[in-house]
């Protein structure tokens, strides 16, 4: 894992050495670095008039980067994200940042930080688009564009139960160093966001957060006046005892810096609180383990007055994963517990669930349909 990103950082760098060398004979690089602060992909599109495809044969000649498992040229175009608003979301008939759900008497609403286009290969290899192709009937739009590309949302949910207001996972954070371009040092509204949805982070009694990896404790805390405290003063912090155990002594390949800025700042000020997988957080609102992303990694199971739905957390980061379930995803800690863990939740969770995706785009959540040998996801 650590290679795979130590190879993104050096293409990258490698890449954007390159067009600041080729525009600055154009005459026009420090015109676009002093606008842009950084290139972006269609900035180069632009100021050289080229496609993006043209871009993409130039780049692959010239940048020697290569798909970590499959060890074939990799445009470098894919692995710049772009950022989209939250109106701006095409498959979605209302504000990007917010949906809501009501399953018995409990309310959820997803509050997203961003949703980032990717090219799927780079969490999942085999997700290319021939093995992906089969699946176009139900991926197609929401989860799938026609670029080839994914959907990944990042974003919290926040759960009214038993006159408890519960968020479920805290995203990327602000301020803070991160090595994926995207996440690092954001100035993002995510907090305007939850006050808009109900839950200004005073008012919030349990933060759960169903692993450790630096998209899901980001804002655990926030910067004031140069130290990290905790985003959610009133709160108790809820982190398995397993998924602890591992991650005090590993370092998160993601974001090496997350436990310092938003684990240990929760610890030190006496707000969390270690819990077994299978945790109950209110009479409607308990956790199921899922192990194999992470070793302490927990779903959130929701029942209320006949109905239920539950959260997967990353144990799915796409609903492709639903068909493929052993496909292996780069960022599994362990892959073959990983994929058993999947087909068991699909087996236990399927027709009768509403499954709500952590990383799923709007709509975000679905249900599971038995497809002769597979399973697909219906929204």
């Amino acid at each position: 894992m650590q290679r795979f990103f130590q190879m993104l950082s050096e293409g990258v760098e490698r890449f954007e050495g390159f067009v600041v060398r080729f525009i600055a004979r154009l005459q026009r690089g420090r015109e676009i670095l002093e606008q842009q602060g950084r290139l972006s992909i269609r900035a180069v599109e632009r100021e050289l008039e080229i496609s993006g495809d043209e871009l993409d044969e130039l780049i692959a000649e010239l940048v020697d980067v290569h798909d970590p498992k499959q060890r074939r040229p990799t445009p470098l175009r894919r692995w710049t994200a772009q950022r989209r608003t939250p109106t701006q979301h095409p498959y979605s008939g209302t504000e990007e940042h917010m949906d809501t759900w009501k399953i018995g008497r409990v309310n959820v609403a997803r509050v997203v930080e961003m949703v980032l286009d990717v090219s799927p290969t780079i969490l999942i290899p085999d997700a290319t688009p021939e093995n992906l192709e089969p699946m176009y009937g139900w991926l197609k739009p929401h989860f799938l564009h026609d670029d080839g590309n994914v959907p990944l949302s990042f974003h919290s949910f926040v759960v009214a139960s038993d006159g408890a207001r519960i968020v479920v996972d805290t995203c990327v954070g602000n301020h803070k160093p991160r090595d994926v371009p995207e996440w690092n040092n954001r100035e993002g509204d995510f907090l305007t966001r939850l006050a808009v949805c109900g839950a200004p982070p005073e008012t919030v009694d349990i933060v759960m957060c169903t692993h450790l990896h630096v998209d899901h404790v980001g804002w655990n805390t926030r910067l004031v006046d140069g130290r990290w405290v905790p985003t959610f003063p009133n709160a108790r912090y809820l982190f398995a005892r397993a998924e602890w155990s591992f991650w005090q002594n590993e370092v998160d390949p993601f974001g090496k810096e997350a436990r310092g800025d938003s684990i240990e700042p929760i610890l030190e000020a006496g707000l969390a609180d270690f819990v077994e997988t299978d945790h109950r957080l209110t009479s409607e609102v308990r956790l199921v383990p899922t192990p194999g992303h992470t070793p302490g990694h927990a779903s959130v199971l929701i029942e209320s007055a006949g109905e239920r739905a539950i959260i997967t957390g990353d144990l799915f980061h796409h609903p492709m994963q639903f068909a493929r379930p052993t496909w292996p995803d780069v960022a599994d800690v362990d892959t073959a517990l990983a994929a058993r863990t999947r087909q068991s939740f699909m087996e236990r969770f399927s027709a009768d669930t509403l499954v709500l995706g952590t990383h799923f785009p709007s709509p975000t959540g679905g249900r599971l349909v038995r497809d002769q040998t597979f399973y697909r996801f219906v929204v």
